[in-house]
């Protein structure tokens, strides 16, 4: 969030401010949001593994990714994969 606020030349409580005014979520929410819909995608159309795409959609760790999946989908990913795929 520092380089987008570098970027723009704003600070992160008012970068903060518009997410929370224009799309209700804070910028972290919105990029943990980004990241779960692009893991949902190739979790459905590629064999990656889930290290993989965890990795790919910006995640530290296959840990923190499947945590947060879960806590986003309550489905854990390879459960998603089994239910989604090829639909």
């Amino acid at each position: 969030m520092n380089t987008v606020c570098n970027n723009l030349n704003i600070s992160r409580s008012y970068l903060y401010t518009l997410f929370i005014k224009k799309i209700n979520l804070s910028p972290r929410s919105f990029l943990k949001q980004l990241r779960i819909n692009e893991a949902k995608k190739k979790l459905c159309n590629t064999e990656a593994s889930i290290g993989q795409i965890a990795k790919e959609v910006g995640f530290s760790n296959q840990f923190n990714f499947t945590r947060s999946f879960k806590n986003s989908l309550e489905l854990s990913p390879k459960n998603y994969r089994k239910i989604y795929k090829n639909k």
